[in-house]
């Protein structure tokens, strides 16, 4: 009989593995994933999830542009265009806006005839409608807002009615 001390322990021998195995299609799963980041770092590629992230590291220029629709109703009083209380049709105001200085005269009135035809339809009154774009400096700036006003620029004017 052999006395053992508590430092000694008994060695494993025939213990059973309790480590559940990889499966083929994990390691494979891995191995496209890192070759797909590899790929796309090494060849420029911005395609979700392995972008550069450009959109985020580009620098930011010092203005940028919005647009806004601004009525005349019946009464004389002026307010804004709520685009969002136009048919869905007609949500896509600042995409349609930001296309209007390099359209003809006829063509910008057509689009501005067209949103006041749809604030009529909503049951907004309108006598007039102005699209302007809105020049918005981002610095200096003064805590958190910038120190310059907003310059906004007339793009067409029209009134309701049919479009050409």
């Amino acid at each position: 009989m052999s006395i053992r001390s508590d430092n000694e322990r008994e060695p494993p021998g025939d213990a059973v593995d309790d480590a559940v195995p990889v499966q083929a299609w994990a390691r494979s799963f891995v191995a496209l994933l890192l070759t797909g980041f590899v790929v796309c770092g090494l060849f420029g590629v911005e395609a979700w999830p392995f972008s550069g992230f450009r959109l985020f590291s580009a620098p930011r220029l010092s203005t940028w542009s919005s647009f806004h629709g601004e009525m005349i109703d019946p009464d004389g009083g002026v307010s804004r265009l709520r685009v969002a209380s136009l048919p869905t049709a007609y949500r896509g105001f600042g995409l349609m806006a930001s296309r209007l200085s390099s359209q003809p005269g006829p063509d910008r009135r057509a689009v501005c005839r067209a949103y006041a035809n749809a604030a009529l339809a909503a049951g907004v009154p309108v006598e007039e409608l102005g699209i302007y774009r809105d020049e918005h400096d981002v610095l200096p700036r003064d805590g958190t807002r910038p120190t310059t006003p907003v310059a906004s620029t007339l793009l067409t004017r029209c009134v309701p009615g049919d479009v050409p």
